[in-house]
């Protein structure tokens, strides 16, 4: 299976036990939902921006994990920036059962992102047969570096995260030779892009109902997206609002609706990230909504 044959991707959330190391066997849980509902992608360090989060021997540790959960017939990406030195660590990753990786450019403001990726694609991608994804969110590689890219890759995919059709569709114009795009602002933007061509999404509300979002890429594989759009509309829309309440709020409100679910998987690490209780009401209603459109759709 490949990574850039478009569908869902789970953007998977960290868990972490009460004393803050990775846990392992619920990573190995949340692998085995991600396959069990049809996801054609499971994603480890790459949600919410918790790859900033992890050292590289956790990120390590979770691929393992998601590896041994997952089963050797189904692809896992792992999230790594694409920077110098980036090579080893990516090299380890695809030793502990990493198929694929999606590509952050280095947070560093004077670093050259195109030339961090075009160092890990020479260096090891290339050579050891990983797929690449590579994220757009922050705009910081240009056209022509992932032209280059995308020349000397035949399987790259490129993960759109902003929520501008237009600039997407100018990028997408100007790169003939991407295997792939996946929208992945927020599984709400999910209909609207694949209206427009996007080969597959990525989503985060996965961690939290995968069955309500395994309807979502149901409807959108049969090209259903009217019905896909109205689905989003009444059944996550209000979990994508809470999300873009606050600043970093994400992974916050992801896991405490996960917990709310019984699939928790700790806190955040860094404090201004934590869930608060005076939204307790607004998440009790948006993850009573996902709940609801399960069956609907169907």
């Amino acid at each position: 299976m490949s990574v850039v044959a478009g569908g869902a991707l789970m953007m998977a959330m960290s868990p972490f036990r009460p004393d803050g190391s990775p846990d392992i066997a619920r990573m190995e849980e949340l692998a085995r939902d991600a396959t069990s509902h049809g996801f054609t992608g499971f994603v480890v360090a790459g949600g919410a921006g918790e790859l900033a989060d992890l050292t590289g021997a956790e990120v390590g540790e979770f691929v393992a994990a998601a590896a041994s959960g997952i089963g050797q017939k189904n692809v896992l990406a792992a999230g790594i920036y694409a920077r110098s030195g980036a090579s080893k660590l990516s090299r380890e990753l695809a030793m502990a059962g990493a198929r694929a990786l999606l590509c952050f450019a280095d947070p560093e403001p004077e670093s050259d992102a195109d030339a961090g990726l075009a160092e890990l694609l020479e260096e090891n991608a290339l050579g050891a047969g990983l797929e690449i994804i590579v994220d757009h969110d922050g705009g910081r590689y240009t056209a022509e570096g992932l032209r280059v890219a995308s020349e000397r890759h035949p399987n790259l995919a490129v993960k759109w995260g902003a929520p501008d059709l237009r600039e997407w569709g100018t990028l997408r114009a100007q790169l003939p030779a991407v295997a792939a795009w996946f929208s992945g602002g927020g599984d709400d933007l999910a209909p609207g892009f694949a209206a427009q061509g996007a080969d597959g999404f990525t989503s985060t509300a996965a961690n939290i109902a995968p069955d309500a979002i395994a309807v979502l890429q149901q409807l959108i594989a049969n090209g259903r997206l009217r019905e896909a759009g109205e689905w989003v509309a009444s059944h996550l829309q209000p979990l994508a609002s809470l999300r873009s309440s606050r600043p970093g709020y994400v992974p916050a409100v992801t896991k405490a609706a996960m917990a709310r679910l019984g699939r928790a998987a700790g806190e955040p690490r860094i404090e201004a990230r934590r869930f608060d209780d005076v939204d307790d009401a607004e998440l009790a209603t948006a993850v009573a909504a996902l709940r609801a459109g399960v069956a609907q759709g169907r």
